[in-house]
């Protein structure tokens, strides 16, 4: 479960309109300097789709889950941004070998499926947990998800999961980019390397949009691709599309992920 997390998140990285103006167009050709620009009590509604196929020796399973959640920006200092993350719900359905399970946070049942799911993510519903980020997206500090369980065990498992927030904002190059520019960055996870590549490919008025492809490997090989659009007034993701194949593990996923500022 854990890691299944760590590639939604992921994914979050990977994941038009009418011609620009001309000083839209002239910002772009004098190149953009990503940055997350924030103001104090930005409220941001996060929502994940995410369809998993798996078919391991002949037996399928069809997994979908909705993942919703908060991020607040509590202040802005120069450079630094002190900022929390919020679960608000998460609803699951997996289909396999003829038997279908649901859960949803909302509206838990007295199922052993559920009491299950209930213990790994029910602490973290409503948990508003802090970090702190540079205005480049370099974390400085992540959440601590342990500190929510008691129980050694999923204290363990929470180990690799307060890493999570990588997945959720993108840390940006120094560097000016100009259309076609290329970017790299390297995430390192539950024995997962996720090598990505972004393309600075198009704009708009209002979004910067990036062509972004990945190669998995460790404990999980494979490929991803996507497309992924950053705003241009704060430099958030507004929506990402992105498919993730591994052959060995016989896994496919598509995920859209879609971000709004609701203050």
């Amino acid at each position: 479960m854990n890691r299944l997390f760590f590639l939604l998140m992921i994914i979050f990285l990977v994941g038009c309109s009418s011609e620009p103006n001309s000083k839209t167009k002239k910002s772009v050709e004098n190149g953009i300097l990503l940055r997350y620009n924030f103001e104090q009590d930005d409220k941001y509604e996060l929502i994940f789709d995410i369809e998993m196929k798996m078919d391991i020796n002949g037996e399928k399973m069809i997994m979908v889950m909705k993942m919703e959640g908060f991020s607040h920006i509590n202040s802005v200092n120069n450079d630094m941004i002190e900022s929390d993350f919020e679960y608000s719900r998460l609803y699951m359905s997996i289909d396999a070998n003829g038997r279908k399970e649901v859960y949803d946070s909302d509206n838990p049942n007295e199922s052993e499926f559920d009491n299950h799911m209930q213990e790994y993510v029910g602490p973290m519903i409503g948990a508003r947990l802090p970090f702190l980020m540079q205005d480049n997206g370099k974390l400085i500090s992540q959440p601590d998800y342990e500190s929510l369980y008691t129980d050694p065990i999923m204290k363990a498992e929470m180990q690799g999961f307060n890493q999570q927030v990588e997945g959720l904002y993108v840390e940006y190059p120094d560097k000016k980019m100009f259309l076609n520019d290329i970017w790299n960055a390297t995430i390192v996870n539950e024995g997962i390397t996720s090598e990505i590549k972004y393309t600075f490919v198009d704009f708009t008025d209002d979004e910067y949009i990036f062509d972004i492809q990945a190669d998995l490997s460790g404990q999980m090989k494979g490929y991803q691709n996507g497309i992924l659009k950053i705003g241009m007034s704060d430099g958030m993701l507004t929506s990402s599309t992105s498919t993730l194949i591994s052959e060995d593990a016989g896994l496919e996923m598509n995920i859209s992920v879609s971000c709004k500022n609701i203050n």
